[in-house]
This record gives C-alpha cells, sequence and structure tokens, in this order.
C-alpha cells in the first residue's frame, strides 16, 4: 500500500493543516525523476505511478535541506494518458503561458517503457517529449 501526502494545491500554495490529504492505493511506480544536482537546497522530484485499478497518480514534490522548510507535496489521480498529460503542464507567471516542464518531459519518457498505454499515446503525440528522445 503506498501513501501519499498532499500539502499544497496545483499552484503551489500551501494548504491549511485541516485541507492536507492522504491518498491510498495499490501499483506500481512508473517513474521517479529529480532535478538534484550537486548540493543545491532545493530541487524537484516527480513520480508517476500506475495503481492497480488503472488509473494514474502523479506525484509532485519540492524538496529542501534549508532549516525550517518542509517537503511541500501535490498529488493527482487520472484515468487516461491525456489527463496525465494535461495534469503535468504548469502556468509560467513570467510568460502568461502554460509549458511542460523538462522534469515531466524526463517523468513522461521513463513512465512510457513501463507502460504500453502510456507509450502508445507518447508515440501519437512526440510534441510532449524532448526531440532528442523519440
Amino acid at each position: 500500500m503506498k501513501q501519499l501526502k498532499r500539502n499544497v494545491d496545483k499552484e503551489g500554495r500551501p494548504l491549511l493543516p485541516s485541507e492536507t490529504r492522504l491518498l491510498e492505493f495499490e501499483g506500481d511506480e512508473l517513474a521517479r525523476v529529480s532535478t538534484r544536482r550537486g548540493n543545491a537546497p532545493r530541487w524537484t522530484e516527480v513520480h508517476v505511478y500506475r495503481t492497480s485499478d488503472g488509473s494514474y497518480v502523479l506525484n509532485t514534490i519540492g524538496q529542501s535541506v534549508i532549516s525550517g522548510e518542509i517537503p511541500l507535496t501535490w498529488w493527482g489521480v487520472v484515468s487516461t494518458p491525456a489527463e496525465l498529460v494535461a495534469e503535468m503542464f504548469r502556468w509560467s507567471r513570467e510568460d502568461e503561458h502554460l509549458f511542460l516542464p523538462t522534469i515531466s518531459m524526463e517523468a513522461l519518457e521513463e513512465a512510457a517503457y513501463e507502460d504500453n498505454e502510456l507509450d502508445a499515446y507518447l508515440e501519437e503525440h512526440p510534441e510532449y517529449l524532448p526531440r532528442n528522445v523519440r
């Protein structure tokens, strides 16, 4: 049984302790990708799971080793590869547009190696992956 805690909303705003949610599910981890490089004090991790009922779970964690900071965790549950890709898009406050972060593309590629349905979807939509991968 896997357990994931959510303490931020999709935009990264912290939730109140009473709003924090716990997700429990049976399934397999398809991807685990991190932006951690060297001694950087903050980084992001993206995990993709496929549950035993066929749903996808996306878990994004903002990690920190800075004293007083806690991991900021968000998760979403979706049914199809298309919904999984849509959940990975983020809003750029600077340029005011949606974009797919590099870490998300890497997680999709890694997960596709483990999941035929996601692999087939990404074959039909190569624009979601780095040019040098497919």
